[in-house]
């Protein structure tokens, strides 16, 4: 959190967290989670005529597809717990006038507060790097969620970066990255 005189830090240890592990589940309990993850409630999701006689035929054989309970117990299952339990910690930064001033600008300059709420890069990313700044004024609310993105130095991105820089976590995020598979490249 970011205010005049201070930033305020959450950093969490990422071990704590589980992840999706599908390979957990049977081919069967894939495809089940598939569709109900797409069109659940099944017996409310079928607008167009072709997906409602999908959906049907699939309840018909699988009737398990419209008991919450089976939803719930599949989508559990493919989770994977590291056995750690997450926490994080809050600590604050002194910030001084001409640094606040400075990332406030930085932030306004960048076309932060007319910018979608959701940025994806030009290039296929395959893994889950996703950044989001949020920020409130006395008259304004803007979330802006942006892939993580190679040889990305747009001024969102640069000022994103100095704020990390502030917050005293550059060493552990780094939001202009270079892609240095295509750097070699020929």
């Amino acid at each position: 959190m970011l205010r005049e005189r201070s930033v305020t830090v959450k950093r969490g240890n990422a071990e704590g967290l589980s992840y999706q592990d599908t390979s957990r589940l049977t081919p069967l309990e894939n495809e089940h989670v598939y569709i109900l993850n797409r069109w659940y409630p099944i017996d409310t999701a079928g607008k167009k005529e072709r997906v409602k006689k999908y959906l049907d035929s699939m309840v018909k054989r699988y009737p398990e597809l419209l008991d919450v309970n089976y939803y719930h117990r599949i989508y559990k299952k493919k989770f994977v717990s590291t056995g750690k339990k997450f926490y994080f910690i809050t600590y604050k930064l002194p910030l001084s006038e001409q640094q606040y001033k400075s990332i406030f600008e930085q932030i306004d300059s960048s076309g932060f507060w007319n910018m979608p709420n959701f940025i994806r890069c030009d290039v296929p990313i395959f893994g889950g790097d996703l950044f989001i700044l949020e920020a409130n004024t006395r008259t304004q609310y803007q979330a802006v969620s942006m892939q993580g993105c190679p040889n990305n130095k747009t001024k969102f991105t640069v000022a994103c970066q100095n704020l990390v820089k502030l917050a005293k976590m550059d060493q552990a995020i780094d939001l202009i990255w270079e892609d240095k598979i295509d750097s070699t490249r020929q």
